[in-house]
């Protein structure tokens, strides 16, 4: 009689045990913030958390009419990875981590990272598996992606500008240097001229003189267009809006 009462509070002890598992197992199923799920290889679905449904745009409801089947969620040319990842999860208890393609209640894709372990309920056709939605981390890739080509943009167009201002002051410097020791005006002037087009490379420069019959042009920078050059070799008139204020105001 002992020995009848200590085994059947053995199995109490045990199914206790068992109890306290489950109910274990499905708060962590309930809370998880991955997407969990059990089911078998030809879709069907035994067990679903909410995150899961979320993920996928179903509700309970439409669980537990069996209206979710996991394989016609799946773009066909994801079927053969999930059923490579089947046998792992038979053979050796797990399938290691994955990525494929799942779509939502409205067809849209959206990548998911999947685990699946071996579901040892005495059932062993099913797996279930831990399903990880991507888009969050994609959409965290794409903005840290894009912020790097902007500082890159901003560190190339910084270079520039610090290379600009370094050509420039080199400029400056050569040419304090050739005002101390030229002699000939009209070929410092010319050096001036040709500075300045250094310094501002999307501009030109033009160095006039007043003759007898007007403005005639004496230096210009090189990037001038011959088409724009040649009407100012052939002199401007003395009363040329551009030219003559500050000449009247030196006077």
């Amino acid at each position: 009689m002992a020995a009848q009462c200590a085994v059947a509070l053995s199995r109490q002890h045990e199914l206790t045990q068992r109890q306290r598992h489950e109910q274990h197992f499905e708060r962590l199923v309930a809370e998880s913030p991955v997407g969990i799920a059990a089911g078998d290889l030809s879709g069907k679905l035994t067990l679903v958390n909410d995150t899961y449904l979320r993920m996928l745009g179903f509700s309970r409801a439409e669980f537990e009419l069996g209206q979710i089947d996991w394989a016609s969620l799946t773009p066909p040319e994801y079927r053969a990875s999930d059923e490579a990842a089947f046998q792992r999860a038979f053979a050796v208890g797990r399938s290691g981590r994955y990525e494929k393609e799942m779509l939502t209640r409205s067809g849209e894709r959206f990548p998911v990272d999947v685990s699946l372990i071996r579901f040892d309920a005495g059932d062993t056709g099913s797996v279930v598996g831990w399903v990880q939605d991507l888009r969050p981390f994609r959409s965290a890739e794409q903005a840290l992606r894009e912020h790097n080509v902007r500082l890159e943009q901003q560190v190339a167009e910084r270079t520039q500008l610090l290379e600009m201002h370094a050509q420039a002051q080199d400029v400056f410097v050569n040419f304090m240097e050739a005002a101390g020791l030229e002699t000939n005006v009209l070929a410092l002037v010319k050096q001036a001229v040709n500075s300045l087009q250094s310094s501002l490379p999307h501009s030109s420069a033009v160095y006039y003189e007043l003759g007898g019959e007007g403005w005639q042009a004496k230096t210009w920078s090189p990037n001038l267009a011959p088409a724009a050059l040649a009407p100012l070799q052939r002199g401007l008139p003395k009363d040329t809006p551009t030219l003559a204020p500050p000449c009247k105001r030196q006077t």
